[in-house]
């Protein structure tokens, strides 16, 4: 069999091709395919040559802040984080009329950038809510650039720090009226009660408005410091007037107290008031 279908494939060339020769050319593939003569085909890969490439690269996941350039970080002057020709509010309008506090502007950004990446997942929203009460009641109260220079500066000395976890410092200090130190929380947002001593405002019939605070403490006490005495340095506004004030209030015993600043005021000036005034000592 085998040799009369070599004979005849021998012979295919020399002739007419008929209905019979395409019959025996049929039988010679089944015999090759049997015998795995055929050629072997390639296996095609299901995923394009160049899918690598048409695949797009890893973005920043929403909500998340993107990472500082190095370049904007320290090369060439800076400039204000916002544009500049759609500056509407006073304090936007005078950043833009000085070159220094642009700068410093364009700084501040990088540096809550860089804060916003180094800070835990769930302290992120206390984060943003710490710097829009820095905008609206530290950076819109100044009147001059030499007020916008010092909050910009110090802003950006609290951001630098990369906290990983938003904490308020505690320290220890003495008082004239006691036997051992007396802890202290400091607040690093200190607008962060500003709506409560307003209410306190309302309700012991005080004229004006807190319209933003340079210091805030804490002076713990009680089981599990339980208790809190907390004491503020604010900017009082009543009508066209805005008056430096300290004040205080005791949660536990209820205690209020509101007086202008006369002098240089300080944390320990300010711990003093607050014991004195507030604090169920």
């Amino acid at each position: 069999m085998k040799g009369n279908l070599r004979e005849r494939a021998a012979n295919v060339g020399n002739g007419p091709l008929t209905l019979g020769t395409t019959a025996w050319l049929g039988q010679l593939c089944l015999l090759a395919l049997l015998a795995g003569c055929g050629p072997s085909t390639p296996a095609v890969s299901a995923t394009p040559a160049n899918a690598a490439h048409d695949t797009p690269a890893p973005t920043t996941m929403p909500g998340d802040a993107p990472s500082p350039s190095p370049a904007t970080a320290t090369e060439g002057p800076q400039r204000a984080s916002f544009d500049c020709g759609k500056a509407k509010a006073a304090a936007e309008r005078l950043i833009c009329s000085d070159p220094e506090v642009s700068g410093l502007d364009g700084r501040l950004a990088v540096a809550y950038t860089a804060a916003s990446i180094a800070v835990e997942p769930s302290s992120k929203p206390q984060l943003r809510e710490e710097q829009r009460r820095w905008i609206q009641y530290t950076r819109d109260l100044c009147a001059d650039v030499v007020c916008l220079k010092q909050v910009y500066l110090d802003r950006i000395g609290i951001l630098s720090r990369n906290d990983n976890i938003l904490v308020n410092p505690v320290a220890c200090q003495t008082v004239a009226d006691a036997d051992a130190c007396v802890d202290v929380v400091t607040y690093r947002d200190p607008n962060v009660r500003i709506d409560a001593f307003n209410q306190l405002l309302r309700e012991n019939d005080h004229e004006g408005k807190i319209i933003g605070c340079r210091t805030l403490i804490d002076l713990p006490a009680g089981t599990a410091n339980g208790n809190h005495s907390f004491g503020a340095d604010c900017t009082l506004e009543t009508q066209s007037t805005r008056t430096a004030v300290k004040l205080c209030n005791d949660e536990m015993v209820g205690n209020f107290a509101i007086e202008p600043i006369e002098g240089d005021e300080n944390t320990r000036t300010l711990v003093q008031f607050t014991r004195d005034r507030c604090a169920d000592a």
